[in-house]
């Protein structure tokens, strides 16, 4: 389950669990599916790409 994403080029980070230095939680549940899809998109790119073959 994807539960951060980070962008430093456009300067984004989300999360959609986390917790605080005091052990509070804060979840944004609906985040998680757009993470996993993004993920899985990015994963068939670099496929695509050849990365993996270069990889092993």
């Amino acid at each position: 389950m994807a539960l951060h994403f980070r962008n430093d080029y456009v300067g984004v980070e989300q999360w959609s669990r986390r917790q605080d230095a005091v052990g509070h939680m804060d979840c944004r549940p609906s985040l998680t599916p757009e993470f996993e899809e993004f993920a899985q998109m990015w994963d068939a790119n670099l496929q695509a790409q050849g990365f993996l073959a270069a990889f092993r």
